[in-house]
């Protein structure tokens, strides 16, 4: 954005703003000598300072918002960078305290809106936010970074998230939107946790991130995080209990990676009026899509690959009927991931889920696409290079309930993957499953994919050949089905208390449970 615009949106936020004065806080904003906030007026003082350096803020104790919260009155500031420099700002474990964000004051998407930045150690409790004009998110409305940014690296990590969000298009718990277009940047998000209630006529939801969009990106890595998403809507276009969409595009003699690993969602979705046309739903994730296309005349391919690793998805999610605007609507459902596509021309790419599951339910009034209880589509369009899509250990409890059906078509309804499509003639099938599972108690047919097994004989270790109960999964024999060793149950108040006196925070560990 230009400096004028962005001073005209300042001389804006002055006048609303009023009876809340900017306030400068001590430090030069430097790595050695960072900015110290430790007042509301500290934000609003940055939401009003050009940035033309990289600046560096530490919050040195909880800073209340409630103030914020007058609705029509006032809001939390627009922090927006539209230039190069980095914001990276350490909460130091402390907490901002029931902020309001709204679009329609300040244009706010967020507590920091749009720009490069790397957060970390920092709560953010009791937050509401009303995205009347379009999406946004409590933490950041839309992280971006490329080949003229100075940075190279886009970061959340110790951070966790509770809030209520009303939107008009789409919304999410941590970030909204990562924009990558440089082959040198990459994404991190760790330990980070949202807790999430999310509104709206038709809405697009997801408890962490709604898309993740990386093009000539060195890679995406989301570790040890989790969301509780609750939504409430008439109808849903898209939802994923941690993320939205990942789209992945790799760069000629370029490796671009994405890495999902020890996550977790726990979903309650109810649409009274269906679900969107065409759209992705997926306990874990809506969508997981490569696109790779080699260019002519160059010799080395482009490789992408994807790994999602040790992550569960559990939860509920609830559709009335479908037959809005005179149409049938249809998406692809997932308890686990809505739709997984790999398009490739020339080049490679390998997609691997490994010792994952979903217990996630489905109540359906009406007839919905492929609604499945691992994955609801898998979609190829492969020219010339074999690529992968391997799923190993995995396994879904999930019970689909169609309560109106319109064909006797979903009494044959599938358990594991509800689709396989081979967009172009002759592609050849690179989809391989193997020691998976889905629960036979809730199916009349098994699918070609995973094998059937009953409720009982999933509670029994013998069933599982080749899986790791040592080092990666547990069970209660004939009690439980399998479940992950990372699924650490809820601490005591004293374990966190001394965990805090040990690493300086004030953080939860994850729990989606």
């Amino acid at each position: 954005m230009k400096i004028s615009n962005l001073l005209s949106l300042m001389i804006c936020a002055t006048v609303v703003f009023a009876e809340i004065q900017p306030v400068a806080p001590e430090g030069s904003g430097t790595k050695d000598d960072p900015y110290m906030f430790d007042r509301l007026e500290n934000f609003f003082w940055l939401s009003q300072t050009p940035w033309t350096k990289k600046i560096y803020c530490k919050q040195i104790t909880d800073v209340d918002a409630s103030i914020t919260q007058r609705e029509g009155e006032t809001s939390w500031p627009l922090i927006a960078n539209y230039d190069e420099y980095e914001l990276n700002y350490d909460g130091q474990g402390y907490s901002i305290i029931s902020p309001y964000l709204s679009d329609s004051v300040t244009n706010a998407r967020g507590i920091f809106s749009f720009g490069v930045f790397q957060i970390k150690n920092l709560n953010i409790k009791k937050a509401k936010a009303n995205y009347e004009k379009g999406f946004g998110s409590i933490l950041v409305g839309e992280m971006h970074i490329n080949q003229k940014n100075k940075s190279t690296l886009l970061s959340v990590e110790n951070c966790n998230i509770e809030g209520e969000i009303f939107t008009s298009s789409s919304a999410s718990g941590l970030i909204n939107t990562v924009d990558i277009a440089d082959k040198t940047a990459s994404l991190i998000v760790s330990n980070c946790f949202c807790d999430v209630i999310i509104k709206g006529e038709e809405i697009g939801a997801s408890g962490l991130i709604s898309n993740i969009n990386s093009f000539y990106g060195n890679s995406i890595n989301l570790y040890s995080s989790g969301a509780e998403l609750t939504v409430r809507c008439k109808v849903i276009n898209g939802m994923g209990g941690l993320v939205g969409s990942i789209f992945l595009y790799s760069p000629t003699n370029y490796v671009t990676t994405a890495t999902i690993a020890d996550c977790c969602s726990k979903i309650d979705l109810v649409g009274t009026k269906g679900g969107g046309k065409n759209c992705g739903i997926g306990g874990l994730l809506a969508k997981v899509v490569i696109s790779i296309h080699k260019s002519a005349g160059i010799d080395v391919e482009p490789v992408c690959v994807a790994n999602i690793f040790r992550c569960r998805s559990t939860g509920s999610i609830t559709l009335g009927k479908n037959d809005i605007d005179g149409y049938l609507r249809s998406f692809d459902g997932g308890g686990f991931i809505g739709e997984l596509g790999c398009h490739v021309e020339g080049a490679s790419s390998t997609i691997f889920i490994d010792d994952c599951y979903s217990d996630v339910a489905f109540d359906l009034d009406d007839d919905y696409g492929n609604p499945s209880g691992f994955i609801g589509t898998v979609t190829e369009s492969n020219k010339g290079i074999f690529s992968l899509i391997a799923i190993a250990r995995c396994y879904a409890s999930t019970p689909i309930n169609i309560v109106s059906p319109r064909s006797d078509f979903w009494e044959y309804k599938k358990p594991f993957v509800g689709n396989y499509n081979h967009a172009v003639a002759g592609t050849i099938q690179c989809l391989t499953i193997t020691n998976s599972y889905s629960n036979q108690d809730f199916f009349k047919f098994d699918d070609e994919y995973a094998t059937g097994k009953t409720g009982k004989e999933l509670k029994q270790k013998k069933t599982f050949k080749d899986w790791d109960f040592v080092n990666v999964w547990d069970i209660d024999e004939g009690e439980s089905f399998p479940y992950l060793i990372n699924e650490l149950p809820e601490p005591s108040a004293a374990i966190v208390f001394v965990l805090a006196l040990l690493i300086g925070f004030k953080l939860l560990p994850v729990s989606c449970k």
